[in-house]
């Protein structure tokens, strides 16, 4: 049986990770299995995980492979990685900048350089 949850990983590079679970009426069950959440979480901790190492890296966009199941949808900014994953890749990015701005750790003007990396053309819809 799956579960309606969306899981963020904020990694603070100083402290570690703290996965955010936020549970509720995202999508009717039968549109997520329960394997693809566990699959979602997976990535989205490997995403905060490599753009912990990746020290010159702003998007996990930069270093994405997916012959070896690593793609974008992270965002490194401030001391803070944001990750996500349940979307494609450039929505997950621009989901992870919309809620970095929102949150006053970065301005448009550096989600806007981030998201360029990506050529990512969901940020400005998901900013309005």
């Amino acid at each position: 049986m799956s579960q309606n949850i969306l899981t963020i990983s904020i990694k603070n590079v100083v402290t570690g990770v703290c996965a955010v679970r936020f549970i509720g009426k995202i999508l009717p069950d039968s549109q997520i299995p329960s394997e693809k959440l566990s699959a979602f979480l997976v990535n989205s901790q490997e995403k905060a995980d490599r753009l912990t190492h990746k020290i010159n890296d702003v998007s996990s966009y930069q270093s994405r492979n997916p012959e070896k199941s690593r793609y974008g949808g992270g965002i490194r900014c401030i001391g803070w990685v944001f990750s996500f994953s349940g979307l494609p890749e450039l929505p997950d990015e621009a989901l992870m900048l919309t809620c970095a701005v929102r949150l006053d750790i970065i301005d448009i003007q550096e989600a806007e350089s981030i998201a360029a990396i990506s050529d990512n053309p969901y940020l400005t819809a998901m900013l309005q």
